[in-house]
């Protein structure tokens, strides 16, 4: 799925009267609150996976073309941990919501 495709599927999501440019700007607004945050700290999203940053540090590395130890600089990256009920999703699991919501039918019998 790409962005336009995320977009579409959000503006059917919300109904009808909702415009492509209102569906675009609340896929924005979502990404974009992610991408700053996730700078600062985890962001957890239920239903869904914690994005986090991490810091690699330097490391050495034997590089064979050259038959020498290189040492590679510190780095930043940002992983992703699906959470258990998008795991589940994806091995079949039958509990997902008509409208592609994960776990909304599990909070529903648990109450």
């Amino acid at each position: 799925m790409n962005k336009r495709q995320l977009i579409t599927r959000v503006r059917r999501l919300l109904g009808p009267g909702t415009t492509y440019q209102s569906a675009t700007a609340a896929v924005d607004a979502v990404l974009g609150s992610i991408l700053a945050t996730v700078p600062r700290g985890k962001v957890r999203i239920p239903d869904l996976g914690t994005f986090e940053l991490i810091d690699r540090g330097p490391r050495t590395a034997f590089s064979i073309p050259l038959s020498a130890a290189k040492t590679i600089p510190a780095t930043r990256k940002l992983t992703f941990r699906p959470a258990s009920s998008l795991l589940a999703a994806l091995d079949g699991d039958t509990r997902i919501h008509a409208a592609g919501v994960i776990g909304s039918e599990r909070r529903r019998t648990a109450e």
